[in-house]
């Protein structure tokens, strides 16, 4: 076998077939031009139906006005057979013809869809709904300075004597740093003196509390409400002046520290209003009393843990910017001071009966917000 005349013969039918494939792919060309980015759309389908268009669908209509222009008119879309089938039964069944290229609607990145000889369907434009964000209904500055009088309705409960009842009144200054969803810092003095009376003769007191605390705020999504948490440590004395009916005054100086641990709540009703509940649980750590005339002897206590103080504060914004504030704040405390637990050297014990206090009353503050 001739290998020569072999190899020539493959080369021929190899360059043959080239040569057709070439001719076909030009033909091809011809009858479906390209597009950009090189993608090709078919300008009829022989073998197939054609794309129906929606009646109910707005389309845009392309028309020439008398300066060679074109402008779009808005219209209604013709039904457009689905096959072949749909022609009349009187003439031959074939299929419709699409969109020349000047009729090819240009579509976003440059690719040419067929819609119709001489309309054009317009897709609806559906707006993504929008989230209405919710705004706080109050201004909340981050810092808050108060200052006020206080008045409180006691009830004062020797262990085993008579009552006691009476009026006190003083101030009360108050200091919080208090932004939403942050670290909480506060420190508040109060100070009330007055006189109480009872059966057995009247007592004088003096209330000094001094209370340092920190927490956590945590804020709702709005803003418009806010609950704090928080503990720290405190220092109360009351001073007790004696005036028997019978015998010679006699003095008491309680000082008791104290943990508080408690929740201020705040809720914001409109713009220019908050209202809010407190709470503060206040047990005792190393309670003592001095009594006079027994100078220079601290007397040790029991710790009481029942002591608390609850108050609901009403907050009215008086100024636009939000800035000053009158607050008026109810309140009720409930207090007890301890027995001491002193013995004699025979064992005999000295025991100084304990107090129970009920303060009713209410706090008239100004604050300064910033």
């Amino acid at each position: 076998m001739d290998f020569r005349k072999f190899e020539t013969k493959v080369s021929f039918g190899v360059f043959a077939l080239i040569m057709g494939s070439s001719l076909a792919l030009n033909a091809a060309a011809k009858e479906n031009p390209p597009t950009p980015f090189g993608i090709q759309l078919p300008l009829a389908d022989r073998s197939g139906p054609a794309l129906p268009i929606n009646q109910n669908q707005p389309v845009k209509k392309m028309t020439t006005n008398g300066s060679g222009s074109k402008k779009m008119a808005a219209t209604k879309a013709k039904q457009m057979p689905i096959s072949t089938q749909d022609a009349p039964s009187g003439g031959k069944k074939k299929a419709p013809a699409l969109a020349d290229m000047n009729d090819l609607a240009a579509a976003p990145f440059g690719i040419q869809m067929p819609m119709g000889a001489e309309e054009t369907t317009q897709l609806p434009f559906i707006a993504a709904p929008s989230e209405k964000k919710q705004e706080p209904k109050t201004v909340r500055y981050p810092s808050r300075f108060q200052v006020g009088g206080n008045y409180a309705h006691v009830g004062l409960k020797p262990h085993g004597s008579a009552n006691f009842e009476g009026d006190l009144g003083g101030i009360l200054g108050l200091y919080d740093y208090r932004p939403m969803d942050n670290f909480y810092g506060g420190a508040r003095v109060t100070w009330l003196e007055g006189n109480t009376h009872g059966s057995s003769g009247k007592r004088s007191l003096l209330y000094i509390d001094v209370q340092e605390r920190f927490g956590y705020t945590f804020a709702s999504r709005d803003q418009n409400m806010s609950l704090t948490l928080f503990s720290g440590l405190g220092f109360r004395h009351i001073g007790q002046h004696l005036h028997p009916k019978n015998g010679s005054s006699i003095k008491f100086r309680y000082n008791e520290f104290y943990i508080p641990v408690g929740f201020l709540t705040d809720f914001s009703a409109n713009s220019w209003f908050t209202w809010g509940l407190n709470f503060t649980w206040m047990p005792q750590v190393f309670p003592s009393v001095q009594i006079d005339p027994l100078k220079g002897t601290n007397w040790s206590l029991t710790d009481q843990i029942s002591n608390f103080y609850v108050e609901m504060p009403f907050d009215f914004a008086l100024t636009k910017s939000k800035r000053f504030h009158l607050i008026i704040s109810p309140f009720y405390e409930h207090w007890k001071d301890g027995h001491s637990t002193a013995r004699a050297s025979n064992g005999v014990s000295l025991s100084l009966p304990g107090n129970s206090y009920d303060f009713y009353g209410a706090n008239i503050n100004f604050a300064y917000c910033f």
